[in-house]
């Protein structure tokens, strides 16, 4: 609906009065659909500070179960690395949100937007110390993807900036 376009362009572009007031009337609200819908709305915020409270809001009982593991992807849209990070330095109380047979698709899905190399050591590390070898499949798609992503970008960037020099003024 429009009402939810337009909710969802004010969350993403928040600031902390808005967050905090988007947060009140999803405290507020009965109808559990909308509640979540809300809750979810809270963790598309561009603005770090409000995607770490966020982040730090789904680890409480406030959100719902569910509902707290997608707020934790979400932000992960956005902010991947910082998303990552917070998970595995929560990993208990993370993996209390996320069902025990989504887990092995579920962590590596928050790195899979990264933009460095350096998360790829960190997935690995994860998959290490809580996966059996036959579970990490997701990881080394997740790791492939990211080194081809990157790959690609570091080849095309010259010709891209050659074009937008070029045609754009």
């Amino acid at each position: 609906s429009l009402r939810f376009l337009i909710l969802a362009i004010v969350a993403r572009n928040a600031d902390e009065a808005t967050w905090n007031a988007l947060r009140e009337r999803a405290q507020k609200e009965n109808s559990a659909m909308v509640k979540d819908s809300l809750y979810a709305l809270l963790a598309t915020a561009k603005n770090k500070d409000l995607a770490k409270r966020a982040l730090d809001l789904a680890l409480t009982d406030e959100p719902g179960a569910t509902t707290s593991a997608s707020m934790i992807r979400a932000v992960a849209g956005e902010h991947t690395e910082m998303t990552f990070d917070f998970a595995m330095a929560n990993l208990a109380a993370v993996n209390a949100k996320v069902d025990a047979t989504s887990r092995s698709r579920y962590f590596p899905g928050l790195a899979a937007g990264a933009n460095n190399l350096a998360i790829i050591d960190k997935l690995q590390a994860y998959a290490k110390d809580n996966l059996d070898p036959s579970s990490r499949g997701e990881v080394e798609r997740v790791i492939g993807n990211i080194k081809t992503r990157l790959k690609i970008r570091e080849e095309r960037a010259p010709a891209v900036k050659a074009w937008v020099d070029a045609n754009v003024k």
